[in-house]
């Protein structure tokens, strides 16, 4: 199995076992705007746009490369979540996701030229 297939795979099978153990209830005092929203999506811009130049000095495509860092920076996210959860008992927060994946999303993209 190539490698960029074995990632996405392993990136999928760690995002769906994350939503699967996380609760469906929002975590108190979540808006949809704040400096914290910020926070997630300039930090998982960064670890997409890392996650990318890492992919393409491996000698992975442009879109390859872009695959890889929005599927790793929402993997990084992900994570993130289920530690606030389980860990420090915030809570799980579907909103602090949406703003990671989109800013690793927009990072890796913006970063791979992959249009």
């Amino acid at each position: 199995m190539p490698a960029t297939k074995a990632l996405s795979l392993t990136s999928l099978l760690l995002v769906v076992a994350t939503l699967c153990a996380c609760s469906p209830i929002p975590a108190k005092d979540d808006p949809w705007t704040s400096p914290d929203k910020f926070k997630h999506a300039a930090t998982s811009g960064l670890i997409g746009a890392l996650a990318v130049r890492a992919a393409r000095d491996r000698d992975a495509g442009r879109c390859d490369a872009f695959r890889i860092g929005a599927t790793f920076s929402i993997g990084i996210g992900a994570g993130k979540e289920l530690l606030d959860q389980e860990v420090r008992h915030k809570g799980w927060s579907w909103r602090d996701l949406a703003w990671d994946a989109a800013g690793g999303t927009l990072g890796a993209w913006l970063i791979s030229q992959c249009w």
